[in-house]
């Protein structure tokens, strides 16, 4: 074999054989220390000249200097997917086993998509990289994104995920604004067509995560790909290819969109505001009880709704000090009002609106008649927005709707033992008014969202009309 056919990895074994023995002859031998010399000299020669030929581009020498190396990296690659997939809930790693044999994929590891502060990820390829923030990521970088850490698998229960994430009735310190920008940035990072997969216990219709994953402007496909008799399951949510990045740039605007209109009650001005108005073009007088710090109203004062509607006269009634306070600031040009609760209303005159929007079902059963009995007194039409959690879309909607219903009263210092029995089905509310002496003129129902996933109901209530019964003798 010639010699020079050989990569050094293959010559030197031949080499190796002839040098020994000459160095048989002994240390010092004049013929040694030649030898010793010529192979320093040979060798750094040698060394340069391979170096020279794996430089020149498409030669077999460089070809053959690359193939350990790409072997090294496919093998190093192969033994770190293992490593992952061997870390993983077995459902998981069957699920990314069948995308893996395409080799082509690009896989997104991801901690717990319910991270506060931001979800991070590791390329597969990197599982040793230190993570970073999906917002940092570029657009449309990864075929495939995989949630390693299961929050709600490390909790044992859905139950215990909606718990944290409703832990305040979607109050401004739930933590569902952390889960939501989390998906929106999960959505992101996909390219066309790429699939999102995650562990979950949850059923299809569960408004966490799948919700999210039905916004109207993502078009995603949700399949269930493999279950376990632990009865936690791999979920694959495939992304539409229908002019994916255009619809990815409306996720942040719509989950914007979805969070402040709830936070700031703006989607409840909205329900209520075609029933501001006087059919006979006069200003309207409203009376907003229990208003809170004033946002719902507040809306009725910003510039572009003055435009559209012209003024309304607005009085806001409240029984807590600070909110009254809070309301006065956001709306100096209304009459603010702080009564006791259980006290008749300080007015004579009527009103042509009386709102009690969430109010109700905050007020233990035996002295609803009273305050009803009240705004009968004093409107002309009482507008009432109240949670009806039994007429969410599915049963697991359901039960989330009335656990956020149920946890919602700690924050105004209620114990919801005591008060979620006062949370009404649209039949008994009906009856209830229908006790009072209020007829029901419509109800329209204003859907959940994703920052309160509760459905509610608004009723458009007047005074049963009497009927004076004349005797003639």
């Amino acid at each position: 074999m010639n010699a020079m056919e050989l990569s050094p990895k293959r010559a030197w074994p031949h080499v190796h054989t002839s040098l020994e023995s000459i160095r048989r002859s002994g240390p010092g031998h004049p013929r040694t220390e030649r030898l010793d010399f010529a192979v320093l000299v040979l060798g750094s020669v040698a060394c340069k000249y391979w170096a020279f030929l794996r430089a020149i581009p498409g030669t077999k020498w460089s070809k053959c200097a690359r193939t350990p190396r790409i072997l090294r990296s496919a093998k190093q690659a192969a033994r770190d997917s293992e490593e992952v997939l061997g870390a993983l809930h077995p459902s998981l790693a069957a699920s990314m086993r069948d995308l893996l044999q395409d080799s082509d994929v690009k896989v997104l590891l991801i901690g717990a998509k319910e991270e506060i502060g931001g979800v991070k990820g590791v390329p597969l390829s990197e599982p040793g990289a230190e993570p970073k923030s999906l917002r940092e990521f570029p657009h449309d970088c990864y075929d495939v994104v995989v949630e390693v850490q299961s929050e709600e698998v490390r909790c044992a229960s859905w139950e215990a995920v909606q718990n944290r994430f409703y832990p305040l009735g979607g109050h401004s310190f739930s933590l569902a604004n952390d889960f939501i920008i989390n998906l929106a940035s999960i959505a992101k990072v996909l390219k066309p067509g790429g699939k999102f997969l995650f562990l979950s216990s949850a059923e299809r219709d569960e408004v966490l995560p799948f919700s999210f994953l039905q916004l109207p402007h993502l078009k995603w496909q949700i399949h269930q790909c493999s279950g376990s008799a632990s009865g936690v399951s791999t979920w694959c949510c495939t992304l539409g290819t229908d002019d994916p990045s255009a619809a990815l740039k409306l996720t942040p605007s719509v989950v914007a969109k979805q969070c402040t209109d709830e936070t700031s009650r703006r989607r409840y001005f909205e329900a209520l505001r075609p029933y501001l108005q006087r059919d006979d073009g006069k200003i309207p007088e409203i009376l907003d009880y229990g208003c809170g710090d004033g946002s719902l109203m507040s809306w009725a004062f910003q510039p572009e709704v003055l435009a559209e509607d012209g003024p309304r006269e607005v009085t806001l009634v409240e029984s807590n000090q600070e909110l009254v306070e809070r309301a006065r600031q956001k709306l100096p040009h209304a009459d603010v009002r702080l009564i006791k609760e259980g006290e008749p209303w300080p007015f004579e005159h009527q009103f042509d609106l009386v709102i009690l929007a969430f109010v109700l079902h905050h007020v233990p059963l035996p002295d609803r008649a009273a305050l009803l009995a009240e705004a009968k007194r004093l409107g002309r039409v009482i507008l009432v927005l109240e949670d009806v959690p039994d007429e969410a879309f599915t049963p697991a909607a359901c039960r989330l709707a009335w656990h956020v219903t149920e946890e919602h009263f700690r924050p105004f210092g209620q114990d919801p033992d005591d008060y979620i029995s006062g949370v009404l089905s649209k039949k008994r509310w009906t009856t209830c008014f229908g006790d009072a002496g209020l007829e029901v003129l419509d109800e329209t129902l204003v859907a959940s969202s994703l920052r309160y996933p509760v459905p509610h109901v608004l009723y458009i209530l007047k005074a049963k009309e009497t009927v004076d019964i004349i005797i003639c003798i």
